[in-house]
């Protein structure tokens, strides 16, 4: 298989370049950007982009993909139906650094994205990661830069260093002073489980979720 020349496009060009790089991820392409917190890499949410950042990143077959919105409307578009405590979580971290694990209406959404019937959204509070998902309908598919098992990419030379020839596009933001993913939370009804805890403190989600 040939191996793809990636674009790398600077920040501060984005604007002049969003088109080209929205129809890449309408085409099921993977474009890696920065966020709040670590770079990501994302594509279109449908089968064929779920497999796409899989194969890319060597990930077990059926670990769940975060998705990212720019809106929350799109939770009662996919049938997500949050609890008190969710909204609580949603009020007070987002846009922030909290991915919020909740039940689905599996019909609405790519089967390989949500096999157990449960997705993890979050929307970012970086302006140009908020701009591109915006930008491709609201949502994408999305995950951190970086293998699995291998540290996240903080840099666009680390990205490039993991996926030469594996990606299209690559937005670079520089160097990110964040070395921790996302936190993530799941809310079933009155149970919340803090899966992972990132940027933002297991304390403070309890506490928030207590108040």
């Amino acid at each position: 298989m040939a191996r793809k020349q990636i674009n790398i496009i600077p920040a501060e060009d984005w604007n002049e370049n969003a088109g080209a790089i929205v129809d890449i991820i309408d085409n099921c392409g993977i474009v890696v950007f920065p966020t709040e917190t670590v770079y990501g890499c994302g594509s279109k949410v449908d089968n064929r982009g779920v497999e796409n950042l899989a194969g890319l990143k060597g990930r077990a077959k059926g670990k769940p993909f975060q998705v990212l919105i720019s809106d929350k409307k799109i939770l009662a578009e996919w049938g997500a139906e949050p609890s008190t405590g969710a909204i609580k979580l949603m009020e007070k971290f987002w846009p922030g650094p909290m991915t919020l694990v909740l039940e689905i209406a599996p019909a609405r959404v790519p089967e390989k994205l949500a096999p157990a019937g449960k997705v993890g959204f979050r929307m970012p509070d970086h302006k140009l990661c908020l701009d591109l998902v915006h930008r491709c309908g609201g949502v994408i598919v999305a995950t951190s830069a970086n293998p699995s098992g291998k540290p996240v990419a903080k840099t666009c030379r680390e990205a490039v260093h993991y996926f030469q020839g594996q990606i299209d596009a690559l937005i670079d933001g520089g160097t990110l002073s964040c070395a921790s993913p996302s936190t993530v939370v799941s809310v079933n009804g009155d149970l919340v489980t803090v899966i992972r805890e990132g940027m933002i403190p297991e304390k403070d989600i309890l506490d928030t979720i207590d108040r």
